[in-house]
């Protein structure tokens, strides 16, 4: 009875509602010029916005259709209502409400309560819609709530929650089913408001650890994703791919904790970074003539700059985009960007400096998504037989070229090394060093199917001339100005090994270089150690047998005592057949048994999402510094580096006694010219350092007599 009698009211309180709200928006008419009635209304909307507030604890009938004629009458009277304070207001009731339910939808246990949480909420997200549209472009609108309940839904579509053990995966699915959809409307809607547009960009961030840098990204994410659909947001795109751009530094945590997001209904599945290329790939496709043009420009500034994570995705988005377009637009942006790297490489400085690897990258993965005759084209107009074309085939790879090409560059390119390395064999200097180096980094670039004795005898030679032990090579714990030549032919000699190892064919001279690599990695030069540790690795894994595992443990003891320990266990888990066969020789032997647990551990950090986070966040603040881009004094080193001697007669006697090292005789060169060049090039380095608009005219003229006289003695 008491049932049937609250149901009778509730009928009558609903029919009283909807005559009441027809009454209103049908047959009322307020006179908005004049303030009596103007105040009324603005009384009468705000009473029915606290009613609005009020029934969505009631069932969603009444409240959609409370809601409904809400909207109609300040849409019908939205012309009065610019001030924004009722948009304000609107939109504040009903984020709270999307809030309230979703809180309500995570916490519930029973699905009937999720389920109707979750459709309170996607409703009120649809009046917000109809809210925005209603108060469109109005310069007065207050966006902040808004905002933060859109940036809090989509990061309910990433895993974020589900890694962090917040909310299970199955209840996170079922909120963007009901969410992300109506969410997308509306940023699609105030995508082309310029007032929404500058407040997102006037966002601000503490530090590194505010999650609203995570939810900040994703929002500028779906508004390029939004972007496009619209007229006239060529601006906006570019704006926000800067936004993107600006912000990437501080995303290191967020870029590393396995965040995922699903495309294509959950078929495909995106890494945060991939997530962020491919909207700002799509925003960047629709861009005019214009803006492309800006684009570019921006893009290779960043690329030229020494942040790595923003270089690279600038880097990423460029290749995707000329891949998307012409193959002569491909073509014009790879001879553009080697024309300006034959430019730059002209500053003593660039080759070796982190802005030299980003461009690299660039033009190497340019040069890979060109088409045959493109390449060809590039191959006739750049020779591989020309010495001065040999940087530039470093950096595009003879891999990249068509295998017939591919074959003939090979060849051209292993006969120089093998004369240059039969030329060189006793003595090196300086600029013999240089060639070396040269020829070595453009022959790893090389894809090498089958055994080269030729290679293999090369690589040995090699090995002997940086092996410490023959050669009396003392490197300091960090490497100094004077030991950057050493270190950059060893840093070739890595690259052109890892590209052969494989298809060595004498097992005893792989072990050879095994031990020089053993012995490098023992001297505890810490960059030296970071080049070295990858492939030697390699090596061992690869090596035949046990033999001679001695020296092999007692340099991973060695390694395990040092600051790098952390990197080498990353590089050992980071491969599966390095983990499995390392963990099986740390096991059996008791000096190496401590390491075998830390690796596990290390194995523990990496698997559990809390600790893993931590670990991302402590580090995320550190702040590198190039050492190749500092101003330096060449000619106090000079000394230091002819003392690196690479002559190396006595190798093989070395593995038969390794308790009797012979030193080698130092390779000699002339150091009174040697001494003024390296000065020269030091003062010439630091003065391109100046700006131009420093020097006067008094200044260049005195730069002009200078070259003439330089000239002159060529």
């Amino acid at each position: 009875m008491f049932e049937k009698q609250l149901k009778d009211l509730f009928r009558n309180c609903h029919e009283l509602q909807l005559t009441y709200l027809m009454v209103l928006e049908k047959n009322f008419i307020f006179d908005m010029t004049e303030k009596e009635e103007h105040d009324i209304f603005m009384e009468t909307l705000s009473i029915n916005l606290k009613i609005g507030e009020l029934v969505q604890a009631l069932d969603v009938k009444t409240m959609a259709e409370q809601w409904k004629a809400y909207t109609m009458i300040c849409e019908k009277y939205s012309n009065f209502l610019s001030d924004g304070d009722i948009y304000t207001k609107s939109t504040k009731v009903l984020v709270d409400i999307v809030r309230n339910n979703m809180k309500t939808a995570i916490e519930a246990n029973e699905d009937k309560i999720v389920i109707r949480s979750l459709k309170v909420a996607s409703f009120s997200l649809k009046i917000l819609l109809r809210i925005c549209k209603i108060f469109k472009c109005t310069s007065r609108n207050n966006y902040e709530d808004i905002v933060d309940v859109l940036q809090e839904i989509l990061l309910y579509n990433s895993n974020y929650y589900a890694l962090n053990d917040k909310i299970k995966t199955e209840v996170l699915n079922v909120i963007n089913t009901h969410l992300i959809t109506p969410s997308e409307a509306i940023i699609s809607t105030l995508v082309v408001e310029e007032y929404f547009i500058k407040y997102v960009n006037s966002i601000q961030f503490n530090n590194t650890e505010d999650l609203k840098i995570l939810k900040y990204i994703l929002l500028v994410a779906e508004i390029m994703k939004a972007a496009p659909s619209q007229t006239n947001t060529n601006e906006i795109s570019l704006n926000m791919i800067k936004n993107i751009i600006s912000i990437l530094p501080q995303c290191h945590k967020y870029l590393n904790m396995s965040l995922e997001f699903s495309y294509k209904s959950n078929e495909i599945i995106y890494g945060l970074f991939e997530h962020l290329l491919i909207n700002s790939l799509k925003a960047s496709s629709c861009l005019s003539s214009q803006c492309y043009a800006k684009l570019e420009k921006m893009l290779i500034e960043i690329i030229l700059c020494t942040d790595c994570v923003s270089a690279v995705f600038c880097s990423n988005l460029w290749v995707l985009l000329c891949k998307s377009g012409s193959s002569q637009l491909q073509l014009n942006t790879l001879l553009g960007l080697i024309q300006l790297n034959y430019k730059l490489e002209g500053n003593t400085a660039f080759p070796f400096s982190p802005q030299s690897s980003n461009l690299a990258c660039t033009i190497a993965n340019l040069f890979k998504i060109l088409q045959y005759h493109e390449k060809l084209q590039i191959y006739k107009q750049f020779s591989i037989y020309d010495e001065k074309s040999y940087d530039l085939w470093a950096i595009l790879k003879i891999r990249n070229l068509p295998e017939n090409l591919q074959m003939s560059a090979r060849k051209v390119v292993i006969q120089k090394m093998v004369n240059m390395t039969e030329i060189h064999n006793e003595n090196l200097q300086r600029e013999q060093i240089q060639d070396m180096t040269k020829i070595m980094k453009l022959a790893s670039t090389c894809e090498f199917l089958e055994c080269d004795s030729r290679v293999e005898n090369v690589l040995v030679i090699a090995w002997c001339k940086v092996c410490p032990k023959t050669n009396n090579i003392n490197l300091e714990k960090y490497l100094d100005m004077g030991s950057v030549l050493y270190f950059r032919f060893l840093t070739a000699l890595v690259s052109l090994t890892e590209s052969y190892y494989e298809r060595f064919s004498d097992k005893s001279q792989m072990f050879k270089i095994v031990h020089v690599i053993a012995d490098l990695l023992m001297l505890g030069n810490i960059e030296t150690i970071i080049v070295l540790v990858k492939l030697f690795c390699k090596m061992v894994v690869r090596k035949e047998g046990r033999s001679q595992n001695d020296s092999i443990v007692l340099t991973f003891k060695y390694l395990f005592e040092s600051d790098v320990k952390e990197y080498v266990y990353s590089v050992i888990i980071s491969n599966k057949d390095f983990d499995k066969f390392f963990t099986q020789m740390f096991y059996k032997e008791k000096t190496l048994q401590e390491a075998c647990s830390n690796i596990k551990q290390f194995k523990s950090i990496l698997h559990n999402n809390y600790e893993w986070q931590q670990k991302l966040q402590s580090v995320s603040e550190y702040r590198y510094s190039h050492k190749c881009i500092q101003s330096i004094d060449v000619a106090k080193f000079t000394t230091k580096i002819s003392e690196c001697d690479f002559n190396s007669e006595d190798f093989d006697m070395s593995f038969d006694n390794e308790d009797e090292y012979r030193v080698n005789k130092k390779a000699k060169m002339d150091l009174n010219i040697g001494n003024i060049l390296e000065r020269l090039e030091s003062e010439v380095s630091q003065l391109c350092q100046v700006k131009e608009n420093i020097l006067n005219e008094h200044y260049k003229t005195r730069i002009r007599n200078i070259c003439e006289k330089l000239v002159n003695l060529t």
